[in-house]
């Protein structure tokens, strides 16, 4: 999926792990297991096609979760998005609403 936000090219790309098991540490320094994942990147497009990652975000399944990848897509990007402005986010959104 590309956006265009002004003159900048976004490109955003998304990968898939339903059955990844591993884990993760959080601030706090707990661990908690996970058995999928989807990770949504979002690539600035530069000069020559030179691919720039700008964000990322993801998304973990907890062993009681039933894998739904669009759900997994849309917390990924919700991650991915969280620096951005709220106006370049509804661009994003957008964009992905209407793949």
């Amino acid at each position: 999926m590309k956006v265009k936000i002004g003159i900048t090219i976004y490109r955003v790309e998304f990968t898939h792990s339903p059955n990844n098991p591993g884990f993760m540490t959080n601030v706090f320094g707990r661990v908690r297991d996970f058995v999928g994942m989807t990770m949504c990147q979002i690539f600035k497009q530069c000069a020559g096609n030179d691919l720039l990652r700008a964000s990322c975000g993801t998304a973990y399944q907890n062993e009681a979760d039933e894998y739904n990848k669009e759900r997994g897509r849309k917390v990924a990007l919700a991650k991915a998005l969280e620096s951005f402005s709220k106006k370049h986010r509804t661009k994003f959104w957008k964009a992905y609403l209407a793949r």
